[in-house]
């Protein structure tokens, strides 16, 4: 018997038990319909928090401001908290660094470890590049349009990287391609590999006027000068430059106020902790590192508790629809598979004939495939323009009802569909296996034990 001829069958089969068939159509409708509108509301919600995450995903963190964490600690952290890694970075205190050696800065200091760029000068290619203060520094201020001028100096201020710690967090570059769509943060070249190297942005050295292609920059020498009253000062000396970053890595959160010019090594005698940030893989993940290691040095960032809240509720809205979905589909599988028992049962002596005709478990196998794979062809059909439908429906009772947040997108549905597909012929594989099993016992004797 051909595959074609098989199919003749399964369909001839359906229409001779129509209302068995039609029972089971209208049952695969419905599993259907749950399936795809749990699914789609399901990744609606799921899709919203992830992105409320994402947006503030480099919050995933809480710092010390007066304790160092030693490799052993940072081990039993990762191991314990699911810590991602410790970020220590220090600050070059450039004014101290003048005042200690008697060197009167040109331009009064913003604070004690920052300076107007109106005193910054650099040295590349034996050019000299003096630093503008034009007022377009707008890093980690709220409100840009309405700053004060004074607040917007450009500020000259540097960053030590501690060797062997975590230089970018996966917070950080998830945040940062969800805000700017781009993967890496720069622009040319890489992160430190060796001493005396050091990274700036690209708004650092369009403050200096270098411009056009950064890309020549990398592998460069650099000299940092202070402008002083009695000449200039040096505070980097032939420093390599082995990365530019991409200024707008440093407008997600947790980059705002950190220094965007990084040093490989400094003087440590001027450096002093700015803080050290304690990453996590996610925000609850930080908030078991918090409270199973709570000091007075540990501190904890606000939205860290905020979204930390918001994961709990999308763990426990998954795990609430998941169990509500769960007890209705097996409800409904069940239903439809007693009444797919009862259509197989109705033709055991038509099957025990076919046996012993000669037809081949393998066949009898794609026979009842056939037959149930039709039908839930036919409930698609019905079901997927349905529950768009409904879906629309539902659409415009939570826009009036809730916000437009939570509802199921073009993605989403088309997403919903293709699982509902999967579980459907993942149930029709499964249930044909089943009944297919049982056919092998049938035989013309023993038809009646079946009947």
């Amino acid at each position: 018997m051909k595959i074609i001829d098989i199919i003749r069958l399964a369909t001839k089969n359906i229409f001779s038990s129509l209302k068995m068939a039609i029972s089971i159509l209208l049952g695969f409708i419905i599993i259907m319909e749950i399936v795809m509108v749990s699914s789609g509301y399901g990744l609606a919600v799921n899709n919203y928090i992830v992105d409320i995450i994402n947006s503030n995903s480099s919050g995933a963190y809480c710092y010390s401001m007066f304790e160092r964490f030693n490799d052993n600690d940072i081990k039993e952290y990762k191991y314990d908290s699911k810590v991602e890694g410790i970020q220590v970075l220090k600050n070059y205190n450039v004014y101290k660094y003048c005042e200690d050696n008697d060197k009167k800065i040109a331009a009064p200091p913003l604070l004690d470890d920052e300076i107007s760029f109106d005193a910054a000068i650099m040295k590349l290619d034996n050019q000299t590049y003096k630093g503008k203060n034009d007022f377009t520094y707008d890093f980690g201020l709220d409100n840009p349009a309405s700053t004060a001028r004074t607040e917007k100096i450009v500020k000259f201020r540097i960053g030590v990287m501690e060797e062997d710690n975590l230089q970018f967090a996966e917070g950080e570059l998830s945040e940062y391609k969800n805000k700017f769509n781009k993967i890496s943060p720069f622009l040319a070249g890489k992160e430190f590999t060796g001493k005396n190297q050091i990274i700036l942005t690209d708004y650092m050295l369009e403050k200096f006027g270098i411009s056009t292609e950064i890309m020549n920059c990398i592998g460069k020498k650099i000299s940092l000068f202070i402008d002083a009253e009695d000449g200039e000062f040096c505070i980097v000396d032939n420093y390599e430059i082995c990365g530019i970053l991409d200024s707008d890595f440093f407008r997600i959160k947790s980059r705002t106020n950190t220094p965007q010019i990084l040093l490989s090594n400094a003087n440590p005698e001027y450096c002093n902790i700015f803080y050290e940030r304690i990453f996590g893989n996610s925000f609850r993940d930080i908030m078991e590192f918090y409270n199973n290691n709570e000091s007075d040095a540990i501190f904890i960032d606000e939205k860290t508790l905020e979204y930390a809240e918001v994961e709990a509720q999308q763990l426990l809205f998954n795990e609430v629809v998941l169990v509500i979905c769960f007890v209705i589909l097996i409800a409904v599988v069940v239903f439809v598979y007693i009444i797919i028992f009862f259509y197989f049962k109705k033709r055991t002596r038509y099957v025990c004939i076919q046996r012993a005709m000669g037809l081949g478990g393998g066949k009898i196998y794609l026979l009842i495939f056939n037959e149930l794979l039709m039908m839930g062809v036919a409930a698609a059909i019905v079901a997927v323009p349905l529950c768009y439908g409904l879906i629309l429906e539902l659409n415009n009772v939570i826009r009036l009802a809730v916000s437009d947040s939570f509802l199921v997108l073009k993605n989403d549905y088309l997403m919903a569909v293709g699982i509902a597909m999967i579980f459907m012929m993942f149930m029709i594989t499964i249930i044909s296996v089943i009944e297919y099993r049982k056919t092998k016992e049938y035989t013309v004797v023993n038809r009646d034990k079946f009947v």
